[in-house]
């Protein structure tokens, strides 16, 4: 190795373990062969806990409980993707259920020069707090239309009944009464 591939090679082992998203990178039989410190810590706190290296995420139930059975097989078709994935499936509104995890998924192949797959990288940004206070706003945001909605009704029921109120003190008055 020359001076430059050394330093190119502290370079990237410097970025993948100081990185603020975790990093896998599984060979092309999809067997775990690296993982940044930050990948742990990020599967951990979604409370998967077996060792993120050697694991298999082709072959096994590793990709269904983090929910990646998607990702995978469309690695191994050889799409890049980019997307979230969520415990609950898309869209999951129950993010109050104890083990709810929403990841942003980013994962490609690398390609050998020639063109066959070498490695897949897959790229994890642990987004759970964000979905969580998302939804949490969503379901108050919900509940202030709901008692906006009620306020509105109840004042178009009062000036409904200050109206009658009217009509019956005038209609008092015309007769001669006192309202």
């Amino acid at each position: 190795m020359t001076t430059n591939s050394n330093q190119t090679f502290h370079l990237i082992e410097q970025f993948s373990e100081q990185a603020p998203f975790a990093v896998w990178i599984l060979d092309a039989h999809g067997l775990a062969v690296f993982a940044n410190p930050k990948l742990q810590e990020t599967l951990h706190s979604i409370h998967f806990m077996p060792e993120p290296l050697g694991l298999n995420l082709f072959h096994g139930p590793t990709a269904g409980e983090l929910g990646l059975d998607d990702v995978c097989q469309r690695l191994l078709n050889g799409e890049t993707i980019e997307e979230t994935v969520e415990s609950g499936g898309p869209q999951a509104t129950n993010v109050d259920q104890v083990g709810f995890f929403s990841l942003h998924v980013v994962a490609y192949p690398l390609l050998a020069a020639d063109d066959r797959v070498e490695n897949y990288v897959i790229v994890i940004n642990d987004v759970t707090p964000s979905r969580i206070a998302q939804e949490k706003l969503r379901r108050k945001m919900q509940d202030v239309k709901i008692l906006q909605d009620a306020k509105s009704s109840r004042e178009s029921r009062a000036t409904e009944l200050l109206a009658e109120i009217n009509r019956l003190e005038k209609e008092i008055r015309t007769y001669g009464g006192k309202p």
